[in-house]
């Protein structure tokens, strides 16, 4: 049973992890990054040196293939766990 447990909070965690990986791709989390960025350097006395568009306009963005194959094998987890449950 303790390896049921494992392999499937494994398989979770990287569902999830990808999935944040995936919604941080599509800037769900865009402005609370600048916004923290923002407070913490008008704290100090400095300023942004680029807008909140120019930070979205030139953010990276993750490859598809990274978050896709972190869905896939948190899947084969969570489906290895099940059988090993069931059996």
């Amino acid at each position: 049973m303790g390896w049921t447990n494992g392999i499937l909070v494994s398989g979770f965690l990287l569902v999830a992890f990808g999935w944040l990986l995936f919604i941080n791709n599509e800037g769900l989390f865009d402005i609370l990054i600048y916004g923290t960025q923002y407070f913490l350097k008008s704290l100090i006395g400095r300023r942004m040196s680029k807008s909140y568009y120019e930070t979205v306009v030139d953010k990276k963005k993750t490859p598809a293939a990274i978050y896709i194959t972190l869905w896939i094998n948190g899947i084969i987890f969570i489906l290895i766990s099940l059988i090993y449950y069931i059996f």
